[in-house]
C-alpha cells in the first residue's frame, strides 16, 4: 500500500480493524512516521465540527503506533494534545485515555518530566487525562527511568499546593499511584486529602493503603 493509502484507511471508522493498514503502516514505519506525527500536531488544534459524527481516528492509529515504534520525537506531540482543554483529548482517543495513554506517555518518555508535570497540573485540562500522567510518573518509576523518591517527592508538592484543593479523578490516581509506590512519607498528606473530601472513596479506601 501506497503512505497516502495507508493513512486515508487510518483516517476514519471503517467498522472494522484495518488490520492490512496497520501492519503496512509498521512495515513502512520511516516513511509513514512523519505523517504519524503531524497527525499528533494537528490533533492538539482539533475542534468538534458541527455536524461532524465521527471525530478523526488518525490521532488514535498514530499514538499506538508510534508508541509501537518506541517514537520520542511523539513525546512533546502527546503531552502537548493531553493539555488540550475540555473533552478535546477523549473525542480523538476514547478509551485509549484510560486504558492506554499512561503506558505510551512512559514509553515514547524523552527525559522531561516537567511536561508531564505540566500536564498533571494543567486545571483547564481534563481531569481522566491529568489522572493518566499521574499513573504514567508511576509507571516510569516501575520501569526504573525515574527515581521512586523524586516521583514521591513531587507527590507531595502536589498535595502542598500544586494541585487544586477541589475534589477531581486527578486525586484519586494520586492516592492510588502512593499506594502502589509504598510512599508511606505521605501517609498524613493522604489523611487529610480524605478527610477534605478530595478523594473518592469508591475508588480507593484509606484503609486499602
Amino acid at each position: 500500500m501506497e503512505t497516502e493509502a495507508i493513512l486515508d484507511e487510518l483516517s476514519k471508522y471503517r467498522g472494522y480493524f484495518p488490520r492490512k493498514a496497520v501492519e503496512e503502516a509498521i512495515r513502512q514505519q520511516t516513511s509513514i512516521t512523519p505523517h504519524l506525527l503531524r497527525a499528533l500536531e494537528d490533533a492538539a488544534t482539533y475542534t468538534h465540527p458541527p455536524g461532524e459524527t465521527e471525530p478523526p481516528f488518525l490521532p488514535l492509529y498514530a499514538i499506538h503506533l508510534l508508541a509501537q515504534f518506541r517514537e520520542r520525537r511523539a513525546y512533546p506531540l502527546i503531552a502537548n494534545l493531553c493539555r488540550a482543554p475540555g473533552t478535546v483529548v477523549e473525542d480523538l482517543l476514547g478509551d485509549t485515555v484510560t486504558e492506554g495513554l499512561p503506558r505510551i506517555l512512559a514509553t515514547v518518555f524523552a527525559d522531561d518530566m516537567a511536561s508531564i508535570q505540566s500536564i498533571v497540573e494543567n486545571e483547564a485540562g481534563n481531569e481522566w487525562v491529568r489522572g493518566a500522567a499521574v499513573h504514567a510518573l508511576g509507571i516510569l518509576v516501575r520501569w526504573g527511568i525515574a527515581k521512586r523518591t523524586d516521583v514521591i517527592d513531587y507527590f507531595g508538592e502536589l498535595f502542598r499546593g500544586r494541585l487544586e484543593r477541589k475534589s477531581t479523578h486527578v486525586w484519586n490516581d494520586l492516592a492510588m499511584e502512593c499506594a502502589d509506590l509504598h510512599a508511606a512519607t505521605l501517609a498524613g498528606d493522604l489523611r487529610g486529602a480524605f478527610d477534605e473530601g478530595l478523594i473518592d472513596p469508591g475508588c480507593i479506601r484509606l484503609a486499602d493503603r
